[in-house]
Parts: C-alpha cells; sequence; structure tokens
C-alpha cells in the first residue's frame, strides 16, 4: 500500500501530470480541444483550478454515481451463501468464487448504468 500512496504523491507533485490529469477531465466533459493540436506547456507552475473556475455538477450524474455505488456494495443471497461457504473450499476455489462475486457485481452495476435495471 505504501508503493500506491508514493505513486499517487509523486503523480499529484508533478505540475505536468497534474495538466495531463486536468486535460484529459476537460476532454471528458467535452470541454477539450479537438483534433492533434499540441498543448502549450507554461514553463509556471499552474495551481489547480478554484472551484468557482470547475464545471457545474450535474444532479443526475451524482445521483447515478450513488445509486452506482450503493449498488456495488450490496450484497445479495446467492453472494451472501458463497461467502459462507467459502472458508470450507481450497484455495484455488475461493479464489475463483471471489473472481465471480466480482464479475456479478460489475454485470450488475453495469445494467443498472445503462437503464437495464432500474429494479434492482
Amino acid at each position: 500500500m505504501a508503493g500506491f500512496e508514493e505513486k499517487l504523491s509523486e503523480i499529484l507533485s508533478s505540475p505536468e501530470s497534474m495538466e495531463q490529469i486536468f486535460a484529459l477531465a476537460k476532454s471528458l466533459e467535452g470541454g477539450g480541444k479537438s483534433g492533434g493540436e499540441p498543448q502549450q506547456k507554461n514553463s509556471a507552475v499552474s495551481a489547480p483550478p478554484s472551484i468557482a473556475q470547475m464545471p457545474p455538477i450535474d444532479p443526475k450524474m451524482m445521483e447515478m454515481l450513488s445509486r452506482l455505488m450503493r449498488e456495488y456494495g450490496h450484497d445479495d443471497k446467492t453472494v451472501a451463501a458463497l461467502v459462507a461457504i467459502k472458508p470450507f473450499l481450497k484455495k484455488e476455489k475461493q479464489i475463483k468464487i471471489d473472481r465471480a462475486m466480482e464479475m456479478a457485481k460489475l454485470a450488475r452495476i453495469a445494467k443498472l448504468a445503462l437503464g437495464g435495471g432500474e429494479n434492482l
């Protein structure tokens, strides 16, 4: 875990990395430059934008993210049964059950995100 924290700290302290992150965020929201125009790099270190400069947050998107996170944390009866029998299985089977449960959660969230699982 220390390696992750070091890498995250390194990324957040690097002005070039932060500039790339902001450019990616702008392109995801549709505000990025189109085409293959190279970005101008300032020699001065630019500070992250203030809250007033950030784009408005879409309440519908936040609601959808909230629903997805809530659904990801929710375990159904099948998952509870698999968790209950897991200690009695070999390590190889335990690993397979963990992967299957993770895939089932991701499939459930994908279905919800795509609008097919309104009543989950």
